[in-house]
């Protein structure tokens, strides 16, 4: 193998797995909006049974039921507080660099130099 065919590979390898980590970034950060749509929803079903379970003639139902429905509204609006949660975490995950997105980086890095370099190269004056 040759170092052209090489650093061809390399390119081609970097190019490769930066694309993939970006295909997985979009992944989490609609996962993670989904996440907080649905943690909203939640929030504002809890929200609206809680209004109504406070108000003690709306439902024919004894103070334990009206208690368990209130434990029931308290707990979907913890596990939406853990929704929002795990969808800022996705998001922090998706806004740093990956290590594929840094070689990615320094690969480019590495062809702008050579560009440069060669340019420089051609440029200089012959004798």
């Amino acid at each position: 193998m040759t170092s052209a065919q090489y650093q061809a590979k390399r390119e081609e390898s970097t190019v490769s797995s930066f694309a993939y980590q970006e295909m997985a970034n979009k992944r989490k950060i609609d996962t993670a909006f989904g996440y907080y749509k649905i943690a909203d929803e939640m929030t504002q079903q809890s929200v609206e049974l809680n209004a109504t379970l406070k108000n003690p003639g709306r439902y024919a139902m004894t103070e334990g039921e009206r208690m368990a429905a209130l434990n029931t509204s308290n707990e979907n609006l913890i596990k939406a507080m853990q929704l929002r949660l795990e969808a800022d975490r996705l998001l922090s995950e998706a806004s740093q660099a990956s290590p594929s997105q840094q070689a990615a980086e320094a690969v480019y890095a590495d062809v702008l130099v050579q560009q440069s370099l060669l340019k420089m190269d051609r440029a200089r004056p012959r004798r």
